[in-house]
C-alpha cells in the first residue's frame, strides 16, 4: 500500500502517525499480503463451503440465566459530572464523521 494511502486512511480515522508508524504499517501489510499469497497454493477444490464457521447447533437451553448485578452501575449524575460536554441528560460528542 502507498504511503499515501495509510496517511489518508489514517487522517480518516483522525489520527496523525509519524513516518515509524507509517513504515510500521506498510511492513505489515506486505507480511499480511505475502501469507494471503500462500492461501493460493490450498486446494480447496474438494471442500465444502461453511455457512458458520461452525455448523453444530446451538443450544439455548444450557446457558446460564442473567445476573444483574448493581454494583458496578453509574449513576448518571456522576457520568454527567465525569463528562467534558452534557446537558441535564445526555452525554454530548464531538461528530466524527467526514461530510464528504
Amino acid at each position: 500500500m502507498k504511503i499515501e494511502k495509510i496517511k489518508k486512511l489514517a487522517n480518516d480515522l483522525l489520527l496523525e502517525p509519524d513516518n515509524e508508524v507509517v513504515q510500521l504499517t506498510r511492513k505489515l501489510l506486505a507480511s499480511i499480503d505475502k501469507s494471503l499469497q500462500e492461501l493460493e497454493w490450498i486446494d480447496l477444490e474438494n471442500i465444502k463451503p461453511l455457512s458458520h464457521i461452525n455448523e453444530k447447533e446451538v443450544d439455548f437451553e444450557c446457558l446460564r440465566d442473567d445476573e444483574i448485578n448493581l454494583d458496578s452501575t453509574i449513576k448518571k449524575s456522576d457520568l454527567l459530572a465525569n463528562a467534558a460536554s452534557h446537558d441535564e441528560n445526555l452525554v454530548i460528542m464531538k461528530r466524527v464523521v467526514n461530510e464528504e
